[in-house]
């Protein structure tokens, strides 16, 4: 379960700080037993409103499009090398320099 996952990686309990989860309103995000868990674990889900997620959710432009273009440049840059078959592998080699290039404190902050 996603919830899970984010609990165990962000190292959610009760003794730590709020961690507030933004999503969109679909009906598995807003089942109780997801909530009560979330609460459980110190995490408040913030859903936005219906039908304005895409105006709301500032990380489709501020961040995943810096990382769409950190992502081209990787492959150009791997298409002028001659590494003509770009595949997962290529991506995974790449990934650690396209998040480091994308996900800047700054990048993020103007996001919001």
């Amino acid at each position: 379960m996603l919830l899970d996952h984010i609990i165990l990686h962000t190292n959610a309990s009760i003794n730590k700080p709020i961690k507030v989860l933004l999503m969109d309103r679909h009906g598995s995000h807003m089942d109780p037993d997801f909530i009560i868990k979330a609460t459980a674990s110190n995490i408040h889900p913030y859903p936005f409103p219906g039908h304005l997620t895409y105006v709301l959710q500032p990380l489709d432009v501020g961040v995943f499009q810096p990382y769409k273009h950190w992502h081209k440049k990787a492959v150009q840059h791997a298409m002028r090398n001659l590494n003509l078959d770009y595949n997962i592998a290529s991506f995974m080699r790449d990934l650690t320099e396209i998040r480091a290039e994308t996900f800047k404190k700054g990048t993020i902050h103007y996001a919001f």
